[in-house]
Order: C-alpha cells, then structure tokens, then sequence
C-alpha cells in the first residue's frame, strides 16, 4: 500500500475544509525556476482537479509556490537552526496564501489551464 492515496486525502481535506467553512481551497504549485510544469506540478494538478472534484463546490485554486522556502528561510532566519526546520513549512504556507490574496485579491478562481 502506498504511504498514502490521493482519493482519499482529497476527500478528508475537502471535508475539512467544507467543515471549516473555507470559501476556497489552496494548493501550492511546484512550477520550476522557469516557471514551467515540472513532473510534480503534473502530478500536483491531479491532485487538485481530484479534490475540486469532492469540494462540494468550493474552487481550488493553483498559486505559484516558487521561492517560498528561500522567503521563509529569510523571515526565520533569527530563529535557531531546529525552529527554522520545524516553521519553515508553515512559514511557506503562509507565503504562498499571501500570494493568493495579493494576486486574486482573495477572490474566488478556478485552477489556470495547463501549459500548451
């Protein structure tokens, strides 16, 4: 059995989130340097389009998660080496939602297409 299966998270973070009353779900996009789909970013858009899906309506949006680690590492970088390793996920989460509102102005959207 793999460590986890898709159908399966998409369905407890939909309902999580429908339980939470969120208007929109968030999903970090692994897009390379370049800003071209990478393997992940392929297998990331699945996941997506598979919990859209489930969401009982709500939008899943795709937000570019490029150089949130290198930000977070920055914003952290007074704490100690063991408290930057145990923030900088969420510390990258939190950069990758402030791009969603920045960007969408907090408005609902639906993923971008794929790359031609």
């Amino acid at each position: 059995r793999p460590p986890f299966f898709p159908i399966e998270v998409a369905e407890r973070l939909a309902k999580l989130a429908r339980g939470e009353g969120c208007k929109t779900i968030v999903v970090g996009m692994p897009l390379s340097k370049a800003g071209e789909e990478t393997t992940q970013a392929k297998l990331t858009r699945a996941f997506a389009e598979l919990l859209a899906g489930r969401s009982g309506g709500l939008p899943v949006v795709l937000v570019d998660e490029r150089f949130t680690s290198a930000i977070a590492e920055a914003r952290l970088q007074h704490k100690t080496e063991r408290e930057r390793e145990e923030a900088v996920h969420a510390e990258s989460a939190c950069s990758i939602l402030e791009a969603f509102f920045e960007e969408e102005g907090g408005h609902e959207s639906t993923p971008p297409p794929p790359p031609p």
